[in-house]
């Protein structure tokens, strides 16, 4: 009976925290999703892009976009993706600190281990909740799936398994490459739980860990499948090649200048202002840009590269200015130097010698993946700040694995670490409320242009407007986001990762456009760029072609973008 009221108690209490760390986010801020791709993401799921709610939005995987478009079918006013985005970190919340309550047996360890948990999510949480990036979502699923599993006395039991399954199923089909890339967390983490507990046999210890990695490595493997199965068409196996060679080129490599490699792009037919067009990002106007020219330029491009103990050496000298005090990544840096030094005091107190080399090798592991990613140039934060989280939840599992086993002990250790928490975590809140309120002023002023666009495009229904991609995309949107309507929007981006792909030609028909090139020629559509943006491209991209062309300005958005027709001379 004590175990049971204990049990529903800290369930109580979760929900309670849970509550106040949604009730403040609400009160205390606006949300947005944090880039364009999350708005785009939500347009095709709801139905804005296309005009109907699709099934496959090309970045996650089909059964989870599916359910979602599925609920945008049968209730189309909600903002179902943003919905899911917001229960996922909730969830994750609830759970984490469900589990964190678990270990304390005493009231005023509680109420500690709650208001670290609300402090924690503040700081944390709270910046990827009034900015949600389904990247970083997936993450909290993933790291969650990670602390709960190895937190669990017997992770044989079915409802471990299964929850498992989901937490690390979802966070695969929101994000595949994140659920992956943060997979050696997970078995690190259960190899250091297995190592933590001595006396048991190893084949006892295998036994109760198998069924639990199979599950989860047979739950990705079917997911996998379903998805192949349904972009199996040749339409979409077309356009997963060009949408490959696009991420290469554009995500990780210099496009070079047609000065330095004009052999090569003769090579593959293309001219002067074929190359322009790539490095403006606006090759939906060009028929020539193909997976084969895509996938050619970056291959090229990688040649170029210097090399690899080269790139190395400068990887690791960017992660070292990045994991430098007083450097980038700050509150960070801090909270795992806390959590850091609380597992080596643990090791220390309880004198666990043989397993100070803990610390070492989960170090060693993030370190690794780290630098990988600023090997391959591309390291922006929601990619970072996946790790820290992941690092951070392993870490957590790390000091409660090692509280000790007498009650003088686990008390005394519980209590330093949340008076620690408590401490750092009120030092940081002011900075973490700080950054969040620069960042939505910042938002204010940049997506007042992105809804003067979509307000002109919207009181000019009879044209369609294309989109100069570098100029336009610097956006966000606030939740809850724009649903479906009658029609699909009758704008789109020149460029960018849904280009090309079955869905942009839906969207294109729609309008009676199959090619952008002669549709705007004809005055089917107009081109809507940034005031200071260079438009004689698309003159000299005509005229290349045997069309003498004038880009005349007929209207102006806000002051700072101008609507371009083109006139044939």
């Amino acid at each position: 009976m004590k175990e049971r009221n204990e049990k529903y108690g800290n369930i109580l209490i979760s929900v309670a925290v849970t509550l106040f760390c949604i009730i403040f986010t609400l009160w205390r801020y606006r949300l947005h999703y944090d880039m364009n791709d999350d708005v785009m993401l939500k347009d095709i799921l709801s139905g804005v892009y296309t005009g109907r709610p699709e099934a496959l939005d090309i970045q996650m995987l089909s059964p989870l976009s599916f359910v979602i478009s599925l609920m945008y079918r049968l209730f189309p006013s909600p903002d179902w993706y943003g919905i899911f985005l917001l229960v996922s970190v909730f969830i994750t919340m609830f759970l984490m600190t469900g589990r964190v309550l678990s270990f304390s047996g005493t009231l005023p360890g509680k109420i500690l281990c709650s208001a670290a948990a609300a402090l924690s999510f503040i700081v944390f949480g709270a910046p990827h909740v009034v900015f949600m990036q389904y990247t970083v979502i997936s993450a909290f699923l993933m790291s969650t799936a990670i602390f709960l599993f190895c937190t669990e006395e017997s992770v044989y039991l079915r409802r471990v398994v299964v929850r498992t399954v989901l937490l690390c199923g979802m966070a695969l089909c929101l994000r595949p490459l994140m659920a992956i890339f943060l997979t050696p967390f997970f078995i690190l983490a259960v190899l250091y739980r297995e190592l933590l507990r001595s006396g048991i046999p190893i084949k006892q210890k295998m036994k109760e860990v198998l069924p639990g990695f199979l599950a989860v490595s047979a739950a990705f493997l079917l997911l996998f499948l379903v998805n192949g199965i349904s972009c199996g068409g040749k339409e979409w196996r077309e356009f997963r090649k060009f949408f490959d060679a696009r991420t290469e080129l554009y995500d990780y490599e210099t496009i070079p200048a047609w000065e330095s490699a004009s052999a090569m792009y003769s090579d593959l037919g293309l001219d002067r202002t074929d190359v322009k067009v790539i490095k403006n990002y606006n090759f939906g106007i060009d028929d020539r840009v193909d997976a084969r020219v895509l996938k050619e330029i970056a291959g090229y491009a990688h040649s170029l590269r210097r090399p690899p103990l080269q790139r190395f050496r400068i990887a690791l000298y960017v992660y070292l200015r990045q994991i430098l005090p007083g450097r980038t990544y700050r509150v960070e840096n801090i909270t795992l130097l806390v959590l850091y030094s609380a597992v080596a005091f643990s090791i220390v107190i309880l004198k666990k010698y043989r397993y100070l080399l803990i610390c070492p090798g989960l170090f060693i592991l993030r370190s690794a993946l780290y630098l990988y990613v600023i090997y391959r140039e591309r390291y922006p934060d929601r990619i970072t700040f996946s790790l820290f989280i992941c690092e951070a939840f392993v870490l957590l599992f790390l000091i409660l694995a090692l509280r000790g086993k007498q009650r003088k002990e686990r008390r005394f250790t519980a209590l330093l670490y949340s008076v620690i928490c408590l401490i750092s975590l009120t030092f940081l809140v002011p900075v973490s409320d700080g950054a969040i309120r620069e960042e939505l002023n910042d938002r204010r002023f940049r997506n007042a242009g992105d809804t003067a666009i979509k307000a002109y495009c919207s009181s000019h229904p009879d044209i369609f407007f294309f989109e100069d991609v570098y100029s336009t995309v610097d956006f966000s949107e606030e939740l809850p986001g724009g649903t479906m309507g009658q029609n699909p929007m009758n704008c789109a981006i020149m460029g960018g990762w849904a280009c090309r792909s079955p869905l942009w030609d839906r969207k294109l028909q729609a309008y009676g456009i199959t090619d952008p090139y002669e549709a705007l020629l004809s005055g089917k559509a107009e081109f809507i760029c940034r005031l200071d943006y260079d438009t004689d491209w698309i003159a000299e991209f005509y005229a290349a072609r045997g069309q003498k062309v004038r880009v005349r300005r007929i209207a102006g958005i806000m002051g700072a973008y101008g609507v371009y027709r083109i006139h044939v001379r």
